[in-house]
């Protein structure tokens, strides 16, 4: 096992000790193409895994974001699965009860096409917010949603102040490079 000198983006702590290396992998796994050439000319990175023995963070220490392209043909949902459903629906209700239940401000940053955050409104019995880079306002299966509305872009803490009561963000850690900044 070899280590980097990298520091680990969650603690700070280096050396990250390197334990996998794909290279040249394409770096999205959620874009279906048209056909086979298009595919086989998808954009392309390397994984190189890190663990921090500090806090336990596995990282990709080569990633890059520049190589990345959050628009609406990158499909990410999982609500066509069952299991899912069942497991989005369980989260969705114990959220509730753990923070009231009703007359909430929900924010959701990476929130895909809206589908937990529809769980979330409850019927209309919140407010809720979703922030996705990939969402396709054209195509918006949540536009007649009570109490729910998602904004094609990514969310940014300095310029949007929304009050929230519950602040999620589901799937979105391993988008970051830097995620404590």
């Amino acid at each position: 096992m070899t280590h980097t000198d990298r520091t680990c983006p969650a603690c700070g702590r280096a050396p990250l000790r390197v334990f996998a290396e794909l290279p040249g992998v394409p770096v999205h796994c959620n874009v279906l193409y048209d056909d086979a050439t298009a595919a086989r000319s998808a954009s392309r990175g390397d994984i190189t895994l890190g663990f921090c023995d500090a806090c336990s963070l596995v990282h990709n220490v080569t990633f890059d974001p520049a190589r990345l392209s959050y628009d609406q043909e990158y499909e990410n949902s999982l609500h066509f699965s069952p299991r899912f459903r069942d497991y989005a629906d369980r989260l969705a209700g114990r959220l509730l009860r753990d923070h009231g239940g009703a007359d909430l401000d929900i924010l959701e940053i990476g929130c895909g096409k809206g589908d937990f955050l529809v769980l979330l409104t409850a019927g209309g019995a919140n407010r809720c917010v979703g922030f996705d880079a990939s969402f396709e306002e054209r195509v918006n299966p949540t536009a007649d949603v009570p109490g729910l509305s998602i904004r094609s872009e990514f969310f940014d803490a300095e310029t949007h102040r929304e009050r929230a009561d519950l602040l999620v963000s589901r799937h979105v850690l391993e988008h970051i490079a830097e995620p404590t900044e």
